[in-house]
């Protein structure tokens, strides 16, 4: 999922716990229950190798895109007094992000090993449902539709 995704739900989970430790340990956990959902996405770079430096420059761009997505998103709810712009919120986003955050760090720099088990863990929760592979845009659209329903429950609470 793209990181508007993660941080949207990271948000969610630090509004209803109230609590850092509790959101940021909720935000891991879902992101990984996230990524098991098919999003079209995960196939935009070569797993098995390191990535050429043309991949690099893709991701890195979907990547810094999707980062001023999510902080316009996250910045509008909490201008509206829909989340609270304090502690809680930004562990529990950056739970939800830190997983691909520890795997951009493993890509780039085949460093340190100790994040390779992680890369492990995670690729696996990507391809948990593989037979339902999306293209990209459909996974797209299907993630749009998921960040319009998470806004939605961001506006219930």
């Amino acid at each position: 999922m793209f990181s508007t995704i993660h941080g949207t739900v990271g948000a969610i989970i630090g509004k209803t716990t109230g609590n850092v430790f509790l959101g940021f340990a909720g935000g891991i956990l879902a992101h990984y229950i996230f990524d098991a959902i098919p999003h079209g996405d995960e196939k935009l770079i070569a797993i098995s190798g390191q990535p050429t430096p043309r991949e690099i420059k893709k991701i890195g761009l979907i990547a810094v895109l999707d980062a001023i997505m999510m902080l316009i998103i996250l910045g509008l709810l909490a201008y509206l007094g829909k989340i609270p712009a304090d502690w809680v919120i930004a562990f529990s986003v950056l739970g939800g992000l830190l997983p691909d955050i520890d795997n951009a760090f493993y890509l780039l720099l085949r460093q340190p090993k100790i994040l390779k088990s992680h890369f492990d863990l995670h690729f696996k929760m990507h391809s948990l449902l593989q037979k339902y592979e999306l293209t990209l845009v459909q996974g797209v659209i299907l993630q749009l539709l998921i960040e319009a329903g998470l806004i939605g429950i961001i506006f219930s609470l």
